[in-house]
């Protein structure tokens, strides 16, 4: 594993790092194969940097999944009450209950999640593709 290019190398320690592998490991283990100093410390600047992104990948998807379950609800919420008021499951005399606010609300909140889901996944997959492209 000497020989391998450094894209090769960077995402073997990559993987070993995502496997719980630390940094002092890694570092001794790529001195040993006789790497210069820099040459170690930028590989584990990448690998660093590949590991903070797919960190703050994972807390964005989280919350972009969290927005589209609130605008689902919010529009549930408000075509129930739409329909109860119109079947008269809500006793309010002749009168009917509209409730066209949280559906609008739902479904701004919705798209926007979806829309950074969308993002989200172009960033990644940019990310995944060419990270360690030769500088």
């Amino acid at each position: 594993m000497n020989d391998l290019p450094l894209n090769e190398l960077i995402e073997h320690f990559l993987d070993e790092r995502r496997n719980g592998k630390d940094y002092s490991a890694i570092r001794n283990e790529l001195n040993n194969r006789g790497l210069e100093e820099s040459v170690v410390k930028n590989i584990l600047r990448d690998i660093d940097r590949q590991i903070l992104l797919e960190d703050q990948i994972k807390v964005q998807r989280t919350g972009t999944n969290e927005m589209i379950w609130i605008g689902l609800v919010l529009i549930v919420i408000g075509i129930v009450i739409t329909i109860g008021s119109l079947v008269g499951i809500f006793n309010i005399g002749n009168s009917i209950i509209v409730n066209y606010g949280p559906v609008v609300a739902g479904v701004g909140i919705f798209l926007t999640g979806i829309r950074r889901r969308k993002r989200l996944e172009l960033v990644q997959g940019r990310f995944k593709k060419g990270l360690f492209k030769k500088r």
